[in-house]
């Protein structure tokens, strides 16, 4: 008995697996992972996280929006801007790109770097093969290091992916194996309509309408900020919780931190799926911020901003406060506020 809850123990004590979560695109890698390098954009864009401590390998991750790729008046092009328009599946995995010209481009940036060091670089490529809506290519290489890869179209999302794990020479059984971790989690759109944002400590699912349009990343605070037309979402993760509410109550801290007036609101508490009571601010948008709304809306009235729902809590598992503040349209968008804060895992 003694040494079977010494065994459970040390499972419960093993470090959380790294979640990633950037622009649709979504994987699960080894534990203590980190997000090194990111790009801004949804339809073109790239990752690169690296392996802990003075460990060599890196994982990098591309995507193309493969109708960008295309020549705009082509008969491909026409029919995939045709079929999003009217909100129709894209064909299947027969269709798309050329994925072998594609990651025969990708890769000269590799055997660049091999001829600069003087040494001999070879690739290996496998046949093309049908994974459900993916067309794909799985790789090798080696020379200034090695890489484990592959390449994909996947015509649920008309996006042309690239993933592969590299590392030095004498790492090939480490990268065979995170790259199995890697190709057997990654995920390249969204899930039941919504993206997950999974960076460093924090994750949150947020609807796919919306688009990134700032990020703050630093040690004691994220920041992402998303738009959908005249809605704004914010969400924040704070560091040292049990310090700042040394000088502060949760509520006279979310006053201080949120991006309208509160003095003559009333918040009320409302408890979380992850065990957690959010001082939440629920109210009436005052009419000018309204006709501000209307106008980042374009004029459409059901895409402006009429409300603010916003709210914040502490997680004393990790010592830290979480914020999210809503500018959005109550015809629409009523329940919002509560459906992201749900979706924000805060602690395991």
């Amino acid at each position: 008995m003694a040494s079977q809850s010494v065994s459970s123990l040390r499972n419960e004590e093993q470090p959380a697996a790294t979640v990633i979560g950037w622009q649709g695109i979504r994987c699960v890698l080894p534990p203590d992972w980190n997000l090194v390098s990111f790009s801004l954009e949804r339809d073109s864009g790239y990752l690169r996280v690296d392996a802990p401590a003075d460990n060599a390998l890196t994982v990098q991750i591309r995507w193309l929006d493969a109708g960008r790729s295309q020549e705009p008046n082509s008969i491909y092009g026409y029919l995939m801007r045709f079929l999003q328009k009217r909100g129709r599946p894209t064909p299947r995995a027969t269709a798309g790109p050329d994925l072998k010209a594609s990651l025969e481009r990708l890769l000269k940036e590799t055997e660049k770097r091999a001829r600069k060091e003087h040494v001999r670089f070879e690739c290996h490529l496998k046949p093309e093969h049908i994974e459900g809506d993916r067309r794909a290519i799985n790789f090798q290489w080696i020379g200034d290091g090695r890489g484990q890869g592959k390449i994909w179209y996947c015509a649920q999302c008309n996006r042309v992916v690239m993933a592969q794990v590299a590392g030095l020479n004498k790492d090939h059984a480490a990268i065979a194996s995170v790259a199995a971790k890697l190709f057997g989690t990654l995920q390249d759109h969204s899930v039941d309509g919504r993206d997950l944002w999974a960076l460093y400590d924090l994750q949150v699912e947020v609807p796919n309408t919306f688009r990134l349009k700032e990020q703050q990343l630093y040690a004691g605070h994220l920041k992402l900020v998303f738009s959908r037309h005249g809605e704004r979402l914010v969400v924040e993760r704070w560091g040292l919780a049990s310090t700042t509410l040394r000088r502060f109550t949760l509520n006279e801290w979310f006053c201080n931190q949120a991006l309208i007036g509160l003095k003559k609101q009333q918040p009320v508490s409302v408890g979380l799926p992850m065990g957690h009571e959010a001082v939440f601010y629920h109210f009436r948008l005052p009419m000018l911020n309204r006709i501000g709304g209307l106008k980042s809306a374009m004029g459409k009235p059901l895409r402006a901003a009429t409300h603010y729902a916003g709210g914040g809590w502490v997680c004393e598992a990790t010592n830290r406060i979480y914020s999210l503040q809503l500018f959005y349209n109550e015809r629409v968008n009523r329940d919002l506020w509560y459906e992201v804060a749900s979706r924000c895992l805060c602690h395991r």
